[in-house]
């Protein structure tokens, strides 16, 4: 198929989920190329195709910090030179990253989330109510459990403390488009001493959690994300939004690759 649609994906080497949009079952829908903000900013740009027509920018921040201020030109070089493009998630700019914050996802969406306060300082909690995390990280890193894991110039304004929930299940939910893809995910939580992995999944969807899903969606709109949401006794909170979510491990468990959805979903948009 010639005409086939393509895709220009932006992202980093550490992207897990890359080469599940070149499987056959997405990549016959829309033929990706890949290009890494730094291979932007080194003028890799040139020897791109003239046309895309979508552009992806997927997580700049899982490889370390490469700047705000790179970030931003990464993504006003390529904004401007395939601006006839669909652009996933409708982020042209860098100001559609600023939902990464947690923080300004709170302020939309403190309803359905656990009390959440900016830090005042790196001293951490005196009881075992709240805990700290950073307002922009990637993949669970950034969650702070003893003093010694702040970096040596962390900055108490780039942290939030939430309020620590007895959770007994936690779920990772996929939504396209407004639609949430079934079965979701069970997943451990962060802790000190484990890693978040993908443990399981399950078919039953809680009124509740599709409340959350619904009111996540119409302050997000996005294409695809991750949504994961805590189950504390008959109460369901939501934690945090991953707009540039990551999905090996839920094809693991599921055999489904949430790339070729969101194609098959984006077909629609061209």
């Amino acid at each position: 198929m010639l005409n086939r649609p393509r895709m220009l994906i932006v992202s980093t080497p550490a992207d897990l989920s890359l080469d599940l949009f070149e499987e056959k079952s997405a990549a016959t829908l829309i033929t990706p190329s890949f290009i890494t903000y730094d291979e932007v900013l080194s003028s890799g740009i040139k020897d791109l195709r003239d046309e895309y027509n979508y552009v992806y920018f997927r997580d700049p921040y899982n490889n370390g910090p490469i700047g705000y201020e790179r970030i931003q030109q990464a993504i006003k070089i390529v904004g401007e030179r395939f601006n006839s493009a669909y652009f996933v998630d409708n982020l042209s700019s860098y100001n559609g990253l600023l939902f990464e914050d947690k923080w300004v996802q709170y302020k939309q969406l403190s309803e359905y989330m656990p009390q959440t306060k900016l830090l005042r300082s790196l001293d951490l909690p005196d009881n075992n109510s709240y805990f700290i995390k950073k307002r922009i990280s990637s993949r669970s890193k950034g969650i702070i459990f003893t003093k010694n894991d702040f970096p040596e110039d962390a900055k108490p304004d780039d942290y939030i403390s939430q309020q620590l929930l007895h959770i007994e299940m936690e779920y990772r939910v996929f939504m396209v488009g407004d639609n949430i893809v079934k079965p979701i995910a069970i997943k451990t939580s962060k802790t000190q001493d484990q890693r978040v992995k993908v443990i399981g999944i399950e078919n039953k969807l809680h009124p509740e959690l599709v409340k959350i899903c619904d009111a996540t969606y119409k302050a997000t709109t996005y294409n695809l994300m991750g949504l994961d949401i805590a189950k504390v006794g008959n109460s369901f909170y939501l934690l945090e939004v991953n707009r540039s979510c990551q999905f090996k491990g839920y094809m693991r468990k599921s055999s489904i690759n949430l790339a070729c959805i969101l194609n098959r979903y984006l077909l629609t948009k061209s």
